[in-house]
């Protein structure tokens, strides 16, 4: 019975999770957060670089032999956590204000680049096509 309706309650709840998390942080805090431009380079730097060739060569080391694994650990891999990080973050008394600053241009970096990493890593395992990548672009 709720499985039947299962999806049509994930999105909400999510939103009012994530709605519950920012309403913790002043927005002041995440405007000053926001200009922390050594916090935001090192961050983009670990999401969108050294991860995703770290996961790369891993994924070539260990999944080579099963192409369906090997793009699924690139997919999980290659984009950075976008907002149940912020819930860790408060948890352990972290800085949340730098957390929810760094959060929209990982999504943005995250959706632009996912395809790329696909392309450029998964390309040869015979199951990531370039119309596949065309029809994910164009879907914006």
């Amino acid at each position: 019975m709720i499985a039947n309706h299962a999806e049509m309650f994930i999105m909400p709840l999510l939103i009012a999770m994530l709605y519950i998390t920012f309403l913790q942080i002043p927005i002041n805090v995440v405007k000053k957060a926001f200009k922390n431009v050594r916090f935001t380079f090192l961050s983009i730097v670990i999401n969108f670089v050294w991860t995703p060739i770290f996961a790369w060569i891993l994924a070539l080391l260990f999944l080579n032999e099963y192409p369906a694994l090997y793009i699924v650990f690139l997919m999980l891999m290659v984009t950075p956590c976008t907002d149940w990080y912020l819930i860790f973050t408060g948890l352990t008394k972290g800085n949340t204000a730098l957390a929810t600053a760094i959060l929209p241009i990982n999504l943005l970096l995250q959706v632009i680049l996912l395809p790329v990493y696909l392309f450029l890593f998964g390309g040869t395992t015979g199951i990531i096509e370039w119309r596949f990548l065309q029809k994910v672009y164009l879907s914006f």
